[in-house]
């Protein structure tokens, strides 16, 4: 039985192409084990008819960077004249977004641009930030709003900006966006490095408890809510802070994640996944998984499929959903992250455990 008070939104990781290279990223984005390329649009379009006919009505449009992709406002048109009940959040660095914003405000109240700003600056140190708060940046947000577009930005906290985001949220809440906060989660091959050791090295060296800037959130907000899950009612609990008709959303892997009893009783990974059952997932091959899930036995290939097995696929997934748990499989301190993971091998060192 499908649980009438989840909340869902699907993922479509479009593409891998990104104008940036985001120190904490990999080249292929958020797409699945490095997939490179963009999927294709008729694909694309049978995949959400899917998606929705099973159900699901929000979708967060992803990459890479989105805005690259040659059919992004045929895209935008046909989702929001599919259904009138569809609504979009498009993740993105700002890159070309003022390119396609009569689309975006010709269906603004269903449309959400979420801009991923990381620092005041383009360096803190010697790390660079290509994701910051520039002029450029300041002044496609001040457009978008100008025309009643809602506008969000998304902040990774790391150890190297965590000093300066008290002003960044500041800065962020007076040109009049709402924000969310996030902290690393790692992922399996998630950092270009040369070595996985290096992968594990650098999130041990960047990753920064959001508990340090909670007490900020307080003082400068006026009231809070230990739930605010706005389109997904699964994965890390979120919270929220909120100033005036702005918000700040906090995601914080110390809560926990929730997960399915298919995922406590079968899945080798269990102990190892920090972010649980976030959401429903497309990548760029056409691949349906559970956001940032190494579990190749919850794969769907709809790429491959007819109209038929593609609805059984979602119905598959969504059940998975429909029963979750909270479990707390990490423990942070700030002084020491207990991560017992080296990736190489693991699907058979994970067996033996």
């Amino acid at each position: 039985m499908v649980n009438k008070n989840l909340k869902m939104s699907l993922a479509l990781a479009i593409t891998s192409a990104c104008n940036l290279k985001c120190f904490y990223c990999k080249a292929s984005g958020e797409n699945l084990d490095n997939a490179l390329g963009t999927i294709d649009f008729e694909t694309l379009k049978k995949i959400i008819v899917s998606a929705y006919d099973n159900g699901i009505k929000n979708y967060r449009i992803t990459g890479g960077e989105p805005t690259t992709v040659y059919y992004f406002e045929d895209l935008v048109n046909y989702m929001m004249n599919l259904a009138t009940d569809i609504t979009m959040r498009i993740t993105t660095n700002g890159y070309k977004i003022l390119n396609y914003i009569d689309v975006i405000e010709k269906y603004k109240n269903r449309i959400e641009v979420v801009i991923s700003v990381d620092s005041l600056n383009e360096y803190i140190g010697d790390i660079k930030y290509d994701k910051y708060l520039s002029d450029n940046i300041i002044n496609i947000t001040k457009e978008l709003l100008k025309r009643e577009i809602k506008v969000r930005y998304n902040i990774v906290i790391t150890k190297e900006n965590i000093n300066k985001t008290p002003d960044l949220i500041l800065k962020s809440l007076d040109l009049g966006v709402n924000l969310k906060l996030l902290d690393l989660i790692k992922h399996d091959k998630y950092f270009e490095r040369e070595s996985l050791k290096e992968a594990n090295e650098f999130f041990e060296n960047s990753y920064q408890s959001i508990d340090d800037i909670k007490e900020f959130l307080r003082n400068i907000t006026d009231r809070y809510e230990e739930n605010f899950n706005m389109f997904v009612s699964t994965g890390i609990p979120m919270s929220g802070y909120f100033k005036g008709n702005k918000f700040i959303q906090v995601k914080d892997s110390n809560r926990g994640s929730s997960f399915s009893e298919r995922c406590v009783n079968e899945c080798p990974y269990f102990n190892k996944c920090q972010e649980g059952m976030f959401s429903p997932f497309i990548s760029n091959n056409g691949i349906l998984s559970i956001s940032n899930c190494r579990n190749t036995k919850i794969r769907w290939n709809l790429s491959e499929m007819n109209k038929e097995e593609i609805d059984r696929s979602f119905k598959e997934i969504i059940k998975l959903f429909s029963n979750t748990k909270i479990y707390n499989n990490f423990e942070f301190s700030k002084k020491e992250i207990k991560y017992p993971v080296e990736f190489d091998g693991i699907d058979n060192e994970m067996r033996k455990e």
